[in-house]
C-alpha cells in the first residue's frame, strides 16, 4: 500500500512516519509532499492508495486544501490531519468526502491503523 503523506510541520512529519513504524500493518510504502501543488502532482502519476493530508500547507490553508484535493482526485481515500482547535473542520471535510480525520498529536498505532484499514 502507497500512503502519501502530505505534512509540511517537520514535527507532524516525524511523528506521523513514527506512528506508522509501529503499526501492525505491513508492507506500507510512505511517500512525503510538503505542498498540496507536490501531492497533486504526485496523485496524478498514479499509484497512491491513500492520503494523510494536513490542512494547514504553504501553498494551501484550511477546508479548501481538503477540497482541492478531493476534486482532485475523488476517488483516492484521503484522511485528514487536523489540530485540535480545527475539530469542527474536521467534521466539514468527513462530510465533505473524506475518509477520516485525525487529530495531530493523539494519532496513535491503533486509531492509525484503524484509518488505514478503512
Amino acid at each position: 500500500m502507497k500512503v502519501l503523506l502530505v505534512e509540511a510541520d517537520s514535527e507532524g512529519l516525524s511523528g506521523i512516519e513514527e506512528t506508522l513504524a509501529q503499526l501492525p500493518l505491513s508492507g506500507i510504502e510512505l511517500e512525503r509532499e510538503t505542498e498540496l501543488s507536490g501531492a497533486l502532482e504526485r496523485i496524478s502519476k498514479g499509484g497512491i492508495d491513500l492520503v494523510l493530508l494536513d490542512l494547514t500547507l504553504p501553498d494551501s490553508q484550511g477546508i479548501a486544501t481538503f477540497e482541492r484535493a478531493y476534486a482532485f482526485a475523488p476517488d483516492v481515500p484521503i484522511v485528514v490531519l487536523t489540530e485540535v482547535e480545527d475539530e469542527e473542520v474536521g467534521l466539514g471535510t468527513v462530510k465533505g468526502g473524506a475518509q477520516d480525520f485525525l487529530i495531530k498529536g493523539q494519532v496513535g498505532p491503533e486509531v492509525l491503523s484503524r484509518s488505514i484499514r478503512y
